[in-house]
């Protein structure tokens, strides 16, 4: 039987596959900071459809609100600060397999933080990832 984290993990895998390839493409037809807005806006609709399954009820607690609200602003810089980066290349490829280390951030913050403890498989993975980033940037 299989982990009941995994189908929604490979559907983030899947849907953010998907993001920076129909950034990609709106990139080619409008500047960088107009296909933000649209990107919010697609993102508005999903927020929505979350707040219409919830009954339009939240959870205001202090943390959940800054930490929500923080992650938030953080996602659209990210998506603004790799806009910018595609819109300064022919090969947006390359820039998404450079910012495919970001995860590499949220270990050592969850390690720090959190007390997560990587398994030495789970280290070399990491390692490997950096390195295969590295390979893709550089051919």
């Amino acid at each position: 039987m299989y982990p009941s984290w995994l189908l929604p993990a490979l559907l983030a895998i899947v849907f953010w596959g998907l993001w920076p390839f129909f950034a990609n493409l709106g990139a080619v037809y409008a500047p960088y900071r107009h296909v933000l807005v649209f990107e919010w806006l697609g993102s508005t609709v999903v927020t929505l459809g979350v707040l219409l399954s919830l009954g339009g009820r939240l959870d205001w607690r202090p943390g959940a609100v800054s930490y929500g609200a923080l992650a938030g602003a953080l996602g659209l810089l990210g998506a603004l600060t790799y806009l910018a980066a595609v819109s300064r290349t022919r090969t947006p490829s390359l820039v998404v397999m450079a910012t495919a280390l970001c995860p590499a951030i949220t270990l050592i913050l969850n390690r720090l933080f959190l007390g997560e403890v990587l398994s030495p498989r789970q280290l070399w993975g990491v390692a490997l990832a950096l390195v295969s980033v590295l390979l893709m940037v550089r051919a």
